[in-house]
C-alpha cells in the first residue's frame, strides 16, 4: 500500500521516512519509534502545480518494497526493525521482514536495497 506523498526533495528511493508536524512533509527518519513510518518508492518530483514549492513521492506503508539497509543483512533475512539511515535484522523486530538472500544475489551490504514486507 503506497500513497503520494509530500517529501522533502533530497530523499530517494529505499529511504525510511517518518511525518514532520513543522513542515507538514515526509522527512528522513530520525526517531526508529516514530508511527506511522514509510519507504519512499519513487524518486521525488515538483508538484507541477503553478506556485508550489512541492516535491512529491510514492511512500510504502505496507506490503513488499525495496528500502535501504543501514547495516549488512545476513542471508537468512529476518525480523524487521528500522533506524535513522534504513533497515536492519534485530531478532526484537515486530513491524515486518527482511527477506532472505535470493540464489542470484551475493551479500547485502549497508546503503544497499533489500526487499523487505512491512505489516
Amino acid at each position: 500500500m503506497f500513497i503520494k506523498c509530500s517529501v522533502t526533495s533530497t530523499l530517494t528511493i529505499g529511504d525510511i521516512v517518518q511525518y514532520d508536524d513543522s513542515t507538514s512533509k515526509w522527512v528522513s527518519l530520525t526517531d526508529p519509534t516514530a508511527s506511522p513510518w514509510g519507504v519512499v518508492v519513487s524518486d521525488p518530483v515538483e508538484d507541477g502545480t503553478e506556485g508550489s514549492e512541492l516535491h512529491l513521492a510514492k511512500v510504502q506503508f505496507a506490503g513488499s518494497c525495496l528500502a535501504k539497509a543501514s547495516r549488512n543483512i545476513p542471508n537468512s533475512g529476518g525480523p524487521l526493525k528500522v533506524e535513522a539511515g534504513g533497515v536492519f535484522v534485530d531478532s526484537t523486530g515486530d513491524c515486518g521482514l527482511v527477506a532472505p538472500v535470493s540464489y542470484t544475489e551475493g551479500g547485502r551490504m549497508a546503503n544497499e536495497l533489500v526487499l523487505v514486507h512491512i505489516r
